[in-house]
């Protein structure tokens, strides 16, 4: 399990939206379809659910590029992007 998203395989879809703002995450997150929250840890709110029926993940990167490498990478290791 990734030490800043604390989700296991298969929480994320294979896409996913990365947004700075955790409000606007929540706000990208009200328009999927059954949208679960699995991570809130760190403020970096990741939510999965679908959209025009594709599963698709909406996570917030928090302010900056070192941050945003880190919530990638972590991602990726959860098999978005794959």
């Amino acid at each position: 399990m990734p030490i800043h998203i604390r989700a296991e395989a298969g929480a994320v879809a294979p896409a996913a939206i990365l947004v700075g703002d955790p409000l606007r995450a929540a706000r990208a997150a009200a328009m999927l379809d059954s949208p679960t929250i699995y991570n809130e840890r760190r403020g970096l709110l990741g939510v999965t659910g679908s959209w025009r029926g594709h599963r698709l993940t909406v996570q917030t990167t928090g302010m900056g590029g070192p941050t945003a490498a880190i919530v990638t990478e972590e991602l990726a290791a959860l098999g978005c992007g794959r």
